[in-house]
């Protein structure tokens, strides 16, 4: 009998390496897809065990500590970590996942119950993000809202919520022939050794460009839409409430939320944070440039 299974997909995304499998032909054609500049050819990392075809076993209705807005639920047991997600998509049943992770989340298991002839990718929304953001709070990191660029070398992230002005942005620094978008929505942001760092990340905006790349973070903006371009330097305690607002912590957890108020806090007495009020033109570039000298 012909084996319709593929070998596991490595990815590198903010830095951690995360192996996917094993997968289906169509499941990994999908995973290459939607993460196609994050492949990687390391094969340590975070192991994923995906475990398909059979029914997601129910769990304690009085396990359960949290239910989202949308689709999914976590659940916990024996101190593990139990995300469920069910969706639906035009044409077919009831699409479920379960992923289990240990409280480091240094590996885990997905299982999934997908209808005949469907092969969703197992790591899919929100999986992925939920992951990343626990990686990230558990080594000195958070997911901002925001557009990541590298300037001359310079890691600068444009911060704010959606239609505060981050593609526009992004569409303007790369007019910048030396500039590079890492994403104009999502961006890592990790302390690493004595610096901070930004990598880019497979989710974007509107603006379509994303980089598996990395660097060291030396400004950061807060977007404002205004009639004129101008700058004004944010203290402390403003940077640190407006990072709480615009970062995507673990709410739905205690203690993965303190373990992140540190790595916050610490980027917010940085001293490289601002007020960016800007209209969509060239004079920008400079602007974001000289800002702070």
């Amino acid at each position: 009998m012909k084996n319709t299974h593929c070998s596991g997909l490595s990815v590198s995304i903010g830095g951690f390496n995360i192996i996917i499998g094993p997968l289906e032909a169509a499941e990994k054609s999908r995973g290459r897809e939607l993460l196609k500049p994050f492949i990687s050819p390391v094969k340590r990392g975070i192991n994923l065990e995906v475990i398909g075809n059979r029914p997601i076993a129910g769990l304690p209705s009085e396990s359960r500590v949290f239910s989202s807005d949308s689709h999914w639920q976590l659940y916990k047991l024996k101190n593990n970590y139990y995300y469920k997600v069910v969706s639906q998509e035009k044409g077919y049943g009831p699409i479920r996942r379960l992923a289990i992770f240990p409280p480091d989340f240094t590996c885990g298991k997905i299982y999934t119950n997908f209808p005949a002839r469907y092969r969703q990718f197992p790591l899919n929304y929100p999986l992925d993000q939920i992951l990343l953001i626990h990686l990230s709070v558990l080594n000195k990191g958070i997911l901002a809202h925001a557009c990541g660029a590298v300037l001359g070398q310079e890691g600068i992230l444009f911060i704010g919520p959606s239609g505060a002005g981050k593609s526009t942005i992004a569409g303007l620094v790369k007019e910048d022939k030396q500039a590079i978008i890492l994403s104009d929505d999502r961006i890592i942001v990790r302390k690493e050794k004595d610096e901070f760092r930004i990598y880019g990340t497979p989710w974007h905006g509107t603006f379509p460009d994303v980089l598996n790349q990395s660097a060291k973070l030396k400004k950061i903006f807060f977007l404002k839409k205004s009639p004129v371009n101008q700058i004004r330097r944010l203290s402390p305690a403003e940077t640190n409430r407006r990072l709480i607002a615009s970062s995507f912590l673990p709410f739905w957890d205690k203690d993965f939320m303190l373990k992140s108020l540190p790595t916050i806090s610490e980027l917010a007495n940085s001293g490289i944070s601002f007020e960016l009020s800007f209209k969509p033109d060239k004079e920008i570039t400079g602007l974001i440039t000289n800002a702070g000298f």
